[in-house]
């Protein structure tokens, strides 16, 4: 053990398709439905079927599925304000994934960029179970990842304007 620590150890194995435990699931909250709530009844009657499209098999929403709606292309309709919200989760992952005092250089590029693949591929949840999984001595909070991400999706939403959202609809159903 030097001065400051040991270096942590990480398992950087390509993950495949990373199941998700139940302490990861219960915590992490479903972008899909924190959109669909904030739309409201109306709104959120007809994007509810579009929201499930992006699902992936394991019921949470790839980024990568959300790429072609952009972030200020109101004619593709309401999913890119769900875009919008979900802007800055890639970077929140991989701060979550590749944080603390233990990590450095290589190790810590590779972290980021496993989870910056996985959150795009498979979704917040499995970017998390990862994380924990390969970072077991790090002491990963779920709990802390879990209420950044709501804060993030709010703080987005908050800045949305009216005639956005009115726009976007609009433009959808022409």
């Amino acid at each position: 053990m030097g001065l400051f620590g040991s270096r942590e150890t990480i398992d950087l194995t390509d993950p495949g398709t990373v199941p998700v435990p139940q302490f990861v699931a219960e915590r992490i909250p479903d972008a899909g439905a924190h959109f669909l709530n904030w739309l409201g009844c109306p709104g959120a009657e007809q994007a509810s079927p579009y929201v499930d499209r992006l699902r992936g098999a394991d019921g949470w929403i790839p980024l990568e599925t959300l790429r072609p709606y952009g972030l200020r292309q109101y004619d593709k309709g309401p999913l890119t304000i769900m875009n919008w919200m979900l802007a800055y989760d890639r970077v929140l992952l991989e701060v979550f994934a590749s944080g603390g005092r233990r990590l450095h250089g290589a190790d810590k590029r590779a972290a980021r960029d496993v989870t910056r693949r996985l959150v795009g591929e498979q979704g917040h949840a499995s970017a998390a179970a990862w994380a924990c999984a390969a970072r077991p001595q790090a002491g990963l909070d779920v709990d802390w990842l879990a209420s950044t991400l709501v804060s993030g999706w709010d703080e987005q939403l908050g800045k949305m304007q009216n005639r956005w959202v009115i726009k976007a609809f609009q433009k959808w159903q022409r």
